[in-house]
């Protein structure tokens, strides 16, 4: 047996700069904090730190903010976390129980099962196969094997973050490209519990209903009306069951160790409708809570930022990151920080199959007043539409640039060329410049004069597109010097300070 409660089993990277493993109730180890996760994937990495917050969650309830804010200055003992956690460590055994871990009771021990490594998310099914598109990881042509450390994250993490999985296989509670945004602290412990919420901050009106669904059996359906609230992290929409334990070299880690060849997996699984989920952005439509996907242009400074503050954009960031903002003074006081970071991850997925991982770590600001916060948030805002507003400007000097040769006097006799997508480079450069910039000022939005910060911000912008339209036509050649001076008359015209100033008021 190996209990996920008892066992050591996470891997995590400590203070010291050790790497080991160690059981969840050691996360506030004092002999050698540790300080994040150590998985050789970054979705585990994502997925357990998610399970850590789950579990705390679920096992150690914190009444109010007073109490939260107690156990984030004073952290529980690893020893009270043991024993608080041990309450549940019936519903944490791997395989070959009753209830194991995150496996649908009473289904049947696989008889034609599939390769342990088809529980990985970026792992081709079978369909993908016959069809050739398993790009984004090619099969191997070879059994594999999983350790019971990766395979216990991977089991979470096709749990938490499942895409659509083809007829009946249900993804993620948060949709097919579940996005997942946690609050980092300075260490492991700090970490989760930044992103655990005081039991006032939820509707947990059926405290005393059970939380694993994998101890009800087979359910068709799992509404929040009718269920404990901490069931959010522990939902099972895919119907799995793990095969016999071998000897072998985990496919992973590398690890020589017992564990597992093959699982089993059946559609129909369990529906969770209306949840929302505590570390995921939402948007409403219809009167109905969307969760946010993650986007291919997640990194870009436009859509990360919602995710961070309220009153941004109409997506509403997560439950956690409301609840840091809410006690920001509190918290700083206590940890000795000034500005955090928020962790953003997730799959982007197209129906069952994984386009991209996208992982980025920002940083929030909290060195903010209430009486300030309106027009901190109004400065963002503001600097955000400045950002768009001077790609939308990037984009019609890059039209002129790469349009059909001109002659000196031509403007005067056509409009601009027909549009053309800037460069994915190039719009990778403007966005990346104007993140940095972003985060160099950032500290300075929450003091300053709206007008006079936005117009330092006019300046910047106009010589970063300068530079990138100055530096992408060094490559061209010596017969399209008359787009690269039309190119720069657009830029000159539309960015400067007067017209970004005329516009950003509309």
């Amino acid at each position: 047996m190996f209990n996920l409660i008892n066992e050591q089993w996470i891997r995590v990277i400590c203070k010291s700069g050790k790497t080991r493993k160690i059981a969840p109730w050691e996360i506030s180890d004092k002999t050698d904090p540790p300080v994040k996760l150590a998985f050789a994937r970054p979705d585990f990495n994502s997925a357990v730190t998610q399970f850590l917050i789950g579990l705390i969650q679920t096992t150690y309830p914190l009444k109010d903010d007073d109490a939260w804010l107690d156990v984030l200055e004073t952290p529980i003992s690893a020893e009270e976390l043991k024993k608080s956690m041990g309450t549940v460590a019936q519903y944490f055994e791997l395989s070959g129980s009753e209830y194991s871990f995150m496996q649908e009771k009473g289904l049947a021990t696989p008889k034609n099962a599939k390769d342990i490594l088809s529980i990985l998310l970026t792992t081709p099914g079978e369909n993908t196969l016959k069809q050739n598109k398993d790009f984004f990881i090619k099969r191997t042509g070879s059994r594999g094997c999983l350790c019971k450390s990766c395979t216990a994250a991977a089991i979470y993490t096709l749990q938490a973050l499942a895409p659509v999985g083809g007829a009946g296989y249900r993804c993620s509670i948060r949709g097919s490209s579940p996005l997942t945004t946690m609050v980092e602290g300075p260490d492991l412990y700090s970490t989760v519990l930044l992103n655990v919420l005081p039991t006032n901050h939820v509707q947990n009106t059926n405290a005393n209903k059970q939380v694993f669904p994998w101890a009800l059996g087979k359910v068709a359906s799992l509404p929040p009306s009718d269920n404990n609230w901490n069931m959010v992290y522990w939902t099972t929409e895919r119907r799995i069951k793990l095969g016999e334990e071998i000897d072998g070299i985990c496919s992973i880690c590398g690890e020589e160790t017992r564990g597992f060849a093959s699982y089993h997996e059946i559609n129909n699984g369990t529906e969770y409708k209306s949840w929302e989920h505590p570390l995921c952005p939402y948007y409403l439509k219809k009167d109905e809570l969307i969760p946010a996907p993650v986007k291919e242009d997640i990194n870009h400074l436009n859509q990360w930022t919602y995710m961070v503050y309220e009153d941004v954009s109409e997506t509403v960031p997560a439950k956690s990151i409301r609840h840091l903002h809410s006690n920001r003074t509190d918290i700083q006081q206590i940890l000795g920080e000034n500005q955090f970071r928020i962790w953003i991850s997730g799959y982007q997925n197209k129906q069952a199959l994984p386009i991209s991982w996208k992982e980025m770590h920002q940083p929030i600001l909290l060195d903010y007043s209430d009486k300030e916060k309106a027009s901190f948030m109004l400065t963002i805002r503001k600097t955000i539409a400045l950002v768009m507003m001077g790609y939308s400007d990037m984009q019609q000097a890059f039209n002129r640039l790469l349009g059909k040769r001109v002659s000196d006097n031509s403007e005067k006799k056509q409009g601009l060329p027909q549009s053309k997508p800037v460069p994915p480079t190039i719009a990778e450069e403007y966005w990346n410049r104007c993140d940095m910039m972003f985060r160099q000022h950032l500290s300075e939005m929450e003091h300053a004069e709206l007008d006079t910060f936005l117009t330092e911000r006019m300046e910047d912008l106009k010589k970063i597109v300068l530079q990138i339209v100055d530096g992408y036509s060094d490559t061209l050649p010596l017969d399209y010097y008359s787009n690269v001076v039309e190119a720069r008359r657009i830029v000159i015209k539309r960015m400067s300070v007067k017209s970004m100033s005329e516009r950003i008021k509309k």
